[in-house]
């Protein structure tokens, strides 16, 4: 135990947070993207199982997205969600994850690591995560051990021209300093004023009239050298098993 302490960190890879995560790269492929091709880059990527959002299949109650049948994501929608968004996809040509420790998905024990950071009552959950590992180890991502903020603007230089980066994290950015936040979105603004990126943002919000932990859901697209499409889109539940939408473009 006291090794295990040493050298691991709570990395947890909730696949569920690809239901708000698609429905956001749905709203972004809307409005700027059909017939674009992406590298979906994350941050925070642990072992990069939501780098697949575009491999899983997805139940919205109104809408069902095919995908790899072993592993169905159950979200229910509240607002006036376009029926057809879920099913708007950016072709997706490679997947890059960023870590401070990246966990590899072809390793017996970082498998088991992320196994045992589910509680032991939640068998579907650790199913999910056991089939959405196997089919990410059938075509492992590119993984970096590197500082998010620091090291993006070198993965961004490598994406081909024709490429739209896809930026985007999860329950990560809500653990740094608020200045780490800030030179982020710094960041991701000096990459957008010279080549198209899209940034989708999944992070936890305190509100104080609301006990129910939930994400706020944010896009913001460049092109052109500058911001395109920049919206609030809603909230979702910390696990993807609801999102509230009700988008609000902010300038």
């Amino acid at each position: 135990m006291r090794r295990l302490m040493v050298q691991r960190r709570v990395q947890t890879n909730e696949v569920g947070r690809c239901a708000p995560l698609r429905l956001a790269i749905g709203a972004a492929t809307a409005m700027l993207g059909h017939g674009v091709r992406v590298v979906s880059v994350e941050i925070g990527t642990s072992a990069g199982l939501n780098l697949f959002w575009d491999k899983y299949s997805y139940d919205f109650g109104v809408t069902m997205v095919p995908g790899e049948p072993s592993v169905i994501l159950t979200c229910q929608l509240e607002g006036n969600v376009p029926p057809g968004l879920p099913l708007s996809l950016p072709g997706v040509q490679r997947r890059v994850g960023i870590d401070v420790n990246p966990l590899s998905v072809t390793s017996p024990d970082d498998r088991r690591w992320l196994e045992a950071l589910i509680p032991a009552t939640d068998g579907a959950r650790r199913d999910r995560l056991r089939a959405a590992t196997s089919i990410a180890a059938t075509d492992p991502p590119d993984m970096i051990k590197g500082d998010g903020c620091r090291d993006l603007p070198d993965v961004i230089a490598a994406i081909p021209p024709e490429c739209v980066p896809l930026v985007f994290h999860s329950h990560t950015t809500y653990q740094w300093a608020p200045e780490e936040r800030d030179a982020l979105s710094a960041c991701i603004d000096r990459i957008g004023r010279v080549r198209s990126v899209w940034y989708v943002c999944q992070e936890p919000y305190v509100d104080a009239g609301d006990s129910v932990r939930q994400d706020r859901l944010v896009v913001q697209c460049y092109a052109d050298g500058d911001i395109r499409f920049s919206a609030d889109l809603g909230t979702s539940e910390q696990y993807g098993a609801w999102v509230r939408w009700s988008p609000k473009e902010v300038g």
